[in-house]
Formats: structure tokens, C-alpha cells, sequence
């Protein structure tokens, strides 16, 4: 059988709009989901549904930390699915085929963030002239033409060339080289996990990183007794050094009269939501990340509450195109929180910008790990494996009944999250930020959030060094003299370096350069290999 053009085109557009990640909440991304679309072009719903799950197996629970892609299941499965409906190759095979096409195909993230991060400059410019449009544009637009070129083109033709092809591109790449791809892939989450660390920007709370790192090294603990256990440890941390600590009684601040009145409707309110929700991952980049798409979210209300103030305007729109990075879905209460900042400050209340971005920062590292925790962590992969048994004999309503529940629950905690914020911060907007009650609030959420990034890290870096050393007392196995010292002392020490090169360096696009580059030649040197 061999496959049409046509075909070639509509599974490489899928994966085009699976790896858009729009809407946030969409996992259409995920094998199982990419199974049905493929086997559907391909004439065999049903095996196709089979392969996807038994390649979904080993991506089950996967979280991109920071937007960094350690393996790309969208393209394992879009390509292995025709490959194998094609040349007749048993099932068992899709796994063999999708592993090496997934980490190939996961640096074209890489090339894609970096790209991006010329189009963040660009949208610099815009918000200097207040060019809202041709800010739209960077967010929106540029992101989806980078990925044609990146996902549909090259894709399409690895599906059109079929087996012999892609069999022959894996084949002509030396082994060396194809182990060094691997381990880069499998350390480049360290980035996200450096982001995360660095931008709770807190060193004293770390110790919290290490403790959930090393919970689940030498307990094996699953990420919901990870969960269980962060909460016990945050709200203990809140007792001991918050609730029942002695408190220099704070100076009374003279009340500032507040305009009450509201320059915004529910229906504008609504309108940020849905363009954050929507496109909150679409202009991730390596200096910005979400930065773009967070001030295009603001935009529509940008321009009402700054219609007479074009000076007020472009120095919102320079505010929010700042770093931005956290999970979207409980991440939400940041942006409803900031948007009703910004409006007290467009109304004339004592709100300053840096407040603003005082807000921002000091929230979205600990809701990222919290997010990523329970959404992508924990929430996404119980919703998967509920369904795998029906998918993997081949049932459609298996395969898709999780993208659909998930897409659901996403959409409705996200607006709930959002408005929750927003509601917040326009009772509080002014006293937020200097408030002693929500700095301990934000530390005690950092606690948690950092403990649970370590609980995640511990899972994601699998990593060691695979050859012995020679003395004359015998031969010892470098990775098993560092397991008898403590489980995961390589991928503590690759999360520790990327942490410590981010705070010097403070430059996310160096540091995921750095990463990469440490991996593919630290892999390609049989130095660092991935734990089967």
C-alpha cells in the first residue's frame, strides 16, 4: 500500500495543528488522539488506534517543564502509525520505530524556541510605536508560519517517502551520534526545571527541590503521594515559620482612596481569557517564553482601559511582553490578578507597573510547579490510563473520551481560575503586593511548588554514566559506586549546574544551548546515557 500525497498532507497538517498546542488545554498532541487522525487518513481506525496506544505507554505522564520537549510522541506517532500500516509490520514494532523518529524530531523544538525568540524581539519593537496589530501578529500568526515550515513540510514528506525513508535517515545516523540526541533530549527538561527554580527566585527555599527529588528517588512514590506529601511538608512550613512565629507588628499605612468603578465589562474580561486560552503555548521561546502571548491576551483590554493614554499604553504593552512562564490552567489566577491591577492603575489608583510585574514573578514560578503537578502531572495521565485498556483493542471512543474529558475540565478550572484572580485583585489591587499576609502566602505556595518540581525532575532525568573504571583492585561501574552513595546523584547534578548557569548568565536561550549541547556531546562520547 503505498501512501498518496494527499495523505502525506493531512497527516503532516495535524500534526501542524496538534503541535500549534491550541487550545492550552488540548492533549491533541498525545499518541492516542494522533492514532486516530492517522489510521483514519490511512483507511484502519482501528489498528491505528492499537499502535497509538502501545506507543502512548511510554509517554504516559510526560511534561514538558519550561515547553521543553524531550521526545516529540506527536511526530512518533504520525510517522509510525503509516509505517506501520504500511510495510504490515507487527504492533510490537511501533515502539522500536517511535522512540529514535520521537527524539529526532523533539530538536526541531528546540530550533523552533529559538526562532521565536527573534520574534519576541520584533514584537519589542511594535509595542514601542503601540502597534497592537503587528503584535497580534508575533503571538499569533508567525508562530503557526515558523511551524509550517518546521512541522508540516518536514513531516508530510517523511510520511509521502514512507518506511524505506525514514528507515534510511535513522540508519545513515552513526550510533554515537543518534545516543548523543537521546541523552540531550532526555536532559533538556532540566531547563524547565531551572526556569522554574530560578524565577521562584528564593535560594533559601532549594533545600525543598532536593527533598522532593529525593523522596521519590529512594521511595519510588507516585506523583499524587508526591503531591500529598509537599502539601503536609508547605502547610507545615506555613505553621513553623509563619502562623506561630512572632511578627513584628506591621507600621498602619495611611488609607488611600480608591476609584472603585470598573473601565472593564465581564464580556472584556472574557475576551483575555479566551486569547489566553487559546493561545497561552503557541509563542513560547527561550527568553520569553509565554511573554507574547500573555500581552496579546491583554490587548482588547489594553486599548479600552488606554484609549486616551497612548504613553500608558505602550509602557503596558513593554510590561507584559516581559518573561512569562508558568502553567496556564491554575496559572490563570495570575492573569486575572494582573489584568485587575492594570486596570486600577489605568484608573488613576496608586499602582505601579513594577508592582504589577512584582505580581507576576512572584507567582508564576510556584503555580508552575503546582500546575504541572496536578494538571499535566497527575490529572492527564490518570485520565489516559483509565482509557489505554479500551484503546489499546482498538476502540475510537477509547482513544478520544480523554482529549475530550481533559479539553472540558481545562477550559472551565482555567475561566474559574482566571475570574477568581481577577476578582482579587480588584478588591486588592492596591495593597496586594505589600501585603505581609500574601508575601507568606506566595512563599508557602513557593515551598510547595518547588518540592513538587523536584518530585517531577526525579522522574524526567534518567540519565547515568555507563562505563567502569579499571584499577588494579578490579573493575568498578561508576554508577553503581554513585547509587551507593545516593540514587540520582547524575541527574541532581545536570539540574544543579543548568540552575546554577541560569543565575549566573540569567539568559534562558543560553542556558537551553548549554544543556543541549552538554548532552549531545557528553552522549555521543558514551560519557552520559539514558536509563532503559
Amino acid at each position: 500500500m503505498e501512501i498518496t500525497i494527499l495523505q502525506a498532507v493531512l497527516i503532516g497538517l495535524f500534526y501542524w495543528l496538534a503541535q500549534s498546542i491550541a487550545p492550552y488545554g488540548s492533549i491533541a498532541f498525545s499518541p492516542l488522539p494522533c492514532a486516530v487522525w492517522a489510521g483514519l487518513v490511512m483507511g484502519d481506525v482501528t489498528h491505528g488506534v492499537m499502535i497509538g496506544a502501545s506507543i502512548q505507554l511510554i509517554y504516559l505522564g510526560m511534561i514538558y517543564a519550561g515547553g521543553q520537549v524531550a521526545s516529540d510522541e506527536t511526530a512518533a506517532t504520525l510517522i509510525a502509525v503509516p509505517i506501520i500500516l504500511q510495510s504490515g509490520m507487527p504492533i510490537q514494532s511501533a515502539v522500536a520505530v517511535a522512540i529514535p523518529v520521537g527524539v529526532l524530531m523533539g530538536q526541531l523544538q528546540n530550533i523552533q524556541q529559538i526562532v521565536m525568540t527573534g520574534v519576541a524581539h520584533l514584537a519589542d519593537r511594535y509595542a514601542e510605536k503601540g502597534d497592537t496589530k503587528k503584535i497580534y501578529l508575533c503571538a499569533f500568526l508567525y508562530p503557526q508560519l515558523v511551524r509550517i515550515v518546521l512541522r508540516f513540510i518536514p513531516l508530510s514528506l517523511a510520511v509521502y517517502l514512507g518506511s524505506p525513508f525514514v528507515k534510511h535517515v535513522l540508519t545513515i545516523i552513526p550510533d554515537f551520534i543518534m545516543n548523543g540526541l537521546t541523552v540531550a533530549g532526555s536532559i533538556m527538561p532540566a531547563v524547565g526545571f531551572g526556569i522554574v527554580a530560578f524565577v521562584i527566585g528564593q535560594p533559601i527555599l532549594l533545600p525543598f527541590f532536593v527533598i522532593g527529588f529525593f523522596l521519590v528517588k529512594y521511595t519510588g512514590v507516585s506523583t499524587i503521594g508526591a503531591a500529598i506529601a509537599g502539601g503536609f511538608i508547605a502547610f507545615l512550613f506555613y505553621l513553623f515559620t509563619v502562623k506561630y512565629v512572632k511578627q513584628e507588628p506591621e507600621e498602619q499605612e495611611e488609607e488611600i482612596p480608591v476609584v472603585s468603578h470598573s473601565l472593564l465589562t465581564k464580556r472584556d474580561v472574557r475576551k483575555s481569557f479566551i486569547l489566553w486560552n487559546i493561545f497561552a503555548a503557541t509563542s513560547q521561546n527561550y527568553e520569553r517564553q509565554m511573554g507574547m502571548s500573555f500581552c496579546a491576551s491583554f490587548i482588547p483590554c489594553l486599548k479600552k482601559m488606554y484609549k486616551d493614554n497612548t504613553e500608558g499604553l505602550k509602557d503596558a504593552l513593554k510590561r507584559h511582553l516581559e518573561f512569562y512562564n508558568t502553567e496556564a490552567t491554575l496559572g490563570s489566577t495570575i492573569s486575572g490578578i494582573a489584568l485587575a491591577m492594570e486596570e486600577q492603575k489605568a484608573m488613576g489608583n496608586p499602582v505601579e507597573g513594577e508592582m504589577i510585574t512584582g505580581v507576576k514573578t512572584g507567582l508564576m514560578g510556584p503555580f508552575a510547579g503546582i500546575g504541572d503537578s496536578i494538571i499535566w502531572g497527575t490529572m492527564q495521565p490518570l485520565l489516559t490510563g483509565l482509557f489505554l485498556a479500551g484503546a489499546a483493542k482498538g476502540s475510537v471512543i477509547s482513544a478520544l473520551a480523554p482529549w475530550t474529558i481533559f479539553i472540558i475540565i481545562q477550559i472551565v478550572v482555567s475561566y474559574r481560575t482566571w475570574m477568581t484572580g481577577y476578582n482579587l485583585g480588584a478588591k486588592s489591587a492596591t495593597k496586594l503586593l505589600g501585603s505581609g499576609g500574601f508575601k507568606k502566602l506566595i512563599t508557602t505556595v513557593s515551598v510547595f511548588g518547588l518540592f513538587m518540581m523536584g518530585a517531577l525532575a526525579a522522574g524526567f532525568i534518567s540519565v547515568k554514566i555507563p562505563f567502569a573504571v579499571t584499577t588494579k583492585a578490579g573493575e568498578f561501574a561508576v554508577q553503581k559506586i554513585l547509587d551507593g552513595l545516593a540514587p540520582g546523584l547524575v541527574p541532581l547534578a545536570i539540574l544543579t549546574g543548568t540552575y546554577l548557569f541560569t543565575r549566573k548568565y540569567k539568559s534562558f536561550l543560553k542556558t537551553a544551548v548549554m544543556v543541549l549541547a552538554v548532552g549531545l556531546v557528553l552522549g555521543s562520547l558514551g560519557i552520559l546515557a539514558v536509563i532503559s
